[in-house]
């Protein structure tokens, strides 16, 4: 018996997404409930790495509709949807690591690229204060 309050974690309705005239998805629906598994397969150029994008934020649909743990991402601000990114892991195709920099080097690029404000280099005093905080972000995985 499903509960009158089932809110999936992943909700898309509708969703199309074109470059040029080549349609890339075309009225995509999808449900995600929490703690579900889901695998997204097909051959090259069919659309799974434009879902994905879309999923995060980084592409924005030509219509339809995503919702993250039910709120609707498409039209939200760049600071709203950074904080619902907070809530989720991703990785890109092929890693997408520098091969030329060491793991705590890797975490802390995006660290240098977002300039961390003065008041945190003072919390990491010692070090570097993107390095102090890969450190951190490294510690949290155990």
């Amino acid at each position: 018996m499903e509960s009158n309050n089932y809110n999936p974690a992943i909700r898309v309705q509708g969703l199309t997404k074109s470059f040029g005239e080549q349609r890339v998805l075309d009225r995509v629906d999808l449900e995600v409930a929490r703690g579900e598994t889901l695998t997204v397969l097909g051959r090259s150029g069919t659309g799974k790495s434009v879902m994905l994008k879309l999923l995060i934020g980084l592409q924005k649909p030509d219509s339809g509709e995503i919702e993250i743990d039910g709120e609707e991402i498409t039209t939200m601000p760049l600071d709203e949807l950074n904080r619902i990114r907070k809530s989720m892991g991703f990785l890109f195709q092929n890693a997408a690591l520098y091969d030329s920099l060491t793991v705590e080097e890797n975490v802390a690029f995006p660290l240098r690229m977002r300039r961390l404000p003065e008041r945190l280099s003072a919390h990491f005093a010692g070090a570097g204060p993107t390095s102090r905080q890969a450190r951190l972000q490294l510690g949290t995985l155990g």
